[in-house]
């Protein structure tokens, strides 16, 4: 499918002149599959954000950067060559640190079995100082009686296919929130 980045730029009312007093909001939703020349274009988008003031992205990356972001394989769900190069330079431009989680957010069963990978997530340019005042929670949105903090029972469960009714015929992603 075709990505697309919502780019949105908050500006203070009182504070015009400011740009700590301002932010940017990336809603995002990366091509899928490994033709990286998509992914490229979608992040030669990125140039024109704003990078003086902070920056929240939020969505569907369609892809992993570590190895342990992905029970599949690895090399299915990373960035290489240009589009891995371009990535890097937005995300050190934009000061984009990941959100950290344990919990996968995708999940699919095929030919070889299940797997899941962490996708979908969140980046933030706040600063080891700013994280020092603010704890930042990326955590999975469930409606419903399971806990989304349960990630070990919730993995296993999405896993081995037991809570797979949750999500069937919905989507094969899950939902994350930024608490």
């Amino acid at each position: 499918a075709t990505g697309r980045i919502l780019a949105l730029r908050f500006v203070s009312r009182e504070l015009p002149n400011d740009a700590r007093a301002h932010f940017n909001l990336l809603n995002v939703y990366l091509s899928s599959g490994q033709i990286m020349k998509d992914k490229l274009a979608e992040f030669n988008c990125l140039g024109v954000v704003d990078a003086s003031s902070h920056t929240f992205a939020g969505g569907d990356f369609n892809f992993v950067e570590n190895e342990g972001d992905c029970s599949g394989s690895f090399a299915a769900n990373r960035l290489t060559g240009d589009a891995l190069a371009a990535w890097e330079r937005e995300r050190t431009r934009l000061r984009l640190r990941d959100v950290p989680t344990e919990s996968h957010t995708r999940f699919q069963r095929g030919v070889g079995g299940a797997s899941s990978s962490r996708i979908d997530r969140f980046y933030t340019s706040l600063s080891d100082a700013e994280l020092a005042l603010v704890t930042l929670d990326c955590h999975p949105i469930f409606a419903g009686a399971i806990s989304a903090r349960c990630h070990a029972s919730m993995h296993a469960g999405l896993v081995e296919g037991s809570l797979l009714p949750l999500i069937h015929r919905l989507s094969d992603h899950l939902p994350i929130g930024l608490g």
